[in-house]
């Protein structure tokens, strides 16, 4: 590991890279965030980060287990963390992209993922 990647598991710091555990209203998803050199940080103040189903079983905010978030728009605020970034962008995409209704997972993408 080195400065630009927060350990496996722990929540990155702005800038880092990082791979992380977040829970949503009770869904739980692991979170990719991209550091400081994402795809995203050209166009955007905040990083890109992807959320992956935990639980192949359970509803997800995504037919396939997979959401990717780039380029998200949010104001500035003090003190947000990278965690409490992630958990509102998912909340605001499930109460306005899925209408607040999880998905339940097409089978062809139950597989191998988690």
């Amino acid at each position: 590991m080195n400065g630009t990647a927060a350990p496996d598991g722990e929540v990155p710091l702005w800038g880092q890279k990082g791979s992380f555990i977040v829970d949503v209203n009770g869904t739980p998803a692991r979170i990719e965030m991209d550091g400081m050199l994402g795809i995203c940080q050209s166009m955007s103040l905040w990083p890109g980060f992807g959320a992956h189903a935990v639980d192949a079983d359970r509803p997800f905010f995504s037919e396939t287990g997979y959401r990717s978030f780039m380029g998200v728009h949010a104001d500035l605020i003090p003190g947000l963390t990278p965690d409490a970034f992630v958990r509102a962008a998912i909340a605001s995409h499930i109460k306005c992209e899925c209408k607040g209704r999880l998905r339940s997972r097409k089978e062809t993408y139950r597989r191998g993922y988690s």
